[in-house]
């Protein structure tokens, strides 16, 4: 039984908290708000930082040239990354609203401590299956596989400096935590000792069951793009 079997029976008998936050007006306004905040944020961070000179600094026009080439397909194959993995509890998610999310959450989460503000990707977002706790749920299983693929590259940089031993560790690494619903699972059944009060523990449980819902080929597509995206 997953974890989402296991919330059925008890959301269902508890009414619903979302309707006010959820409705398509209030969330156009708070994506509105959200974006002003990240522009004044990034503002206030530029302004309050000490100047540079310029001057005394060299510009290496072919290192700014391969980083302007990059970025474009970086962008793509990050947002396709996303919108396999909202793709089972959405289907309907086209490419330009998963690409509309990825981009909005990221401004945000780059001026807010620890990165928060990234879980926010549902908001921008218009199918209620993808928002709330069950869309950062979505979000730690993206940042998931983002370190998976980091760490399958770095095993190539240890195998450099240590060897056949470096590269095993890396690889023993990565296959240990390669089986992402099983940790989630393991944490969704630790949850019983998080708090109840204001329902942390049941929405903590509904973010850690996100995974159920992602079939094996969009667990695959994902990693694959997340792979190309760092290679």
């Amino acid at each position: 039984m997953t974890l989402t079997e296991d919330l059925g029976r008890g959301e269902s008998s508890r009414p619903s908290r979302r309707s006010l936050l959820f409705n398509p007006k209030v969330l156009s306004r708070l994506r509105l708000g959200l974006t002003l905040l990240t522009l004044a944020a990034i503002g206030w961070y530029i302004h309050s930082r000490p100047h540079l000179d310029v001057s005394a600094m060299t510009l290496r026009w072919s290192f700014l040239a391969w980083a302007c080439a990059c970025l474009p397909p970086l962008l793509f194959l990050r947002a396709a990354k996303w919108r396999l993995l909202l793709r089972g509890a959405a289907p309907a998610v086209t490419m330009v609203q998963a690409f509309r999310s990825y981009l909005g959450a990221m401004a945000l989460g780059l001026v807010t401590p620890g990165r928060v503000g990234e879980f926010s990707r549902g908001l921008y977002l218009p199918h209620p299956e993808v928002q709330g706790w069950h869309g950062a749920g979505l979000v730690l299983i993206d940042n998931w596989i983002d370190f998976l693929a980091v760490l399958v590259w770095a095993c190539l940089g240890w195998a450099v400096c240590f060897g056949g031993l470096g590269l095993v560790l890396g690889a023993a690494v990565a296959l240990a935590l390669a089986p992402i619903t099983f940790w989630l699972r393991i944490s969704g059944r630790l949850s019983v000792r998080f708090p109840s009060r204001w329902g942390f523990r049941d929405s903590a449980r509904k973010a850690l069951a996100a995974g159920d819902r992602i079939s094996r080929k969009d667990w695959i597509g994902s990693f694959g793009a997340g792979l190309l995206a760092y290679g």
